[in-house]
């Protein structure tokens, strides 16, 4: 929807400019892969929430494992089927990758009205952090 409505205003604004041939290819193709994207979203839900749930996997593992999380891909697999839940006992990789993951699943869940602000980047941080100990971050530096 928000790519139609950009390659509308888009159009709008070249409508009395000259474009190269290589240009209104690529024109095309966008236009083309909207077109395919937008079908197959409404067609194979299940291929779209399969492929939202690979990339919360890959992405909260690997980018935990940069900070010094050692979760293996199937621990955060395994972690999510079970709702991130969190208890006294969690480790404090768990903790961070069940942060992560809320805090992507937010950006997936909201990502049409997100605007990019020093609130929005606060409230990111605050859901990144939520799952920590006070001892492993106190929760005033939290969203902070």
């Amino acid at each position: 929807m928000f790519y139609s409505c950009y390659l509308d205003e888009l159009m709008n604004n070249i409508k009395n400019h000259i474009l190269s041939t290589y240009q209104l290819q690529l024109l095309t193709k966008i236009e083309r892969f909207q077109g395919a994207f937008e079908v197959t979203k409404f067609q194979r839900p299940a291929l779209i929430n399969d492929l939202k749930q690979t990339t919360i996997i890959t992405s909260s593992g690997s980018s935990t494992r940069i900070e010094g999380a050692i979760l293996t891909d199937d621990q955060v697999r395994e972690l999510l089927n079970n709702g991130c839940q969190i208890n006294k006992v969690s480790s404090r990789s768990e903790r961070e990758v069940a942060g992560y993951i809320k805090a992507l699943t937010y950006i997936y869940d909201h990502h049409e009205s997100l605007e990019i602000s020093e609130k929005t980047i606060r409230e990111l941080h605050d859901l990144l952090t939520s799952e920590l100990t006070d001892d492993q971050l106190p929760r005033k530096q939290r969203g902070s």
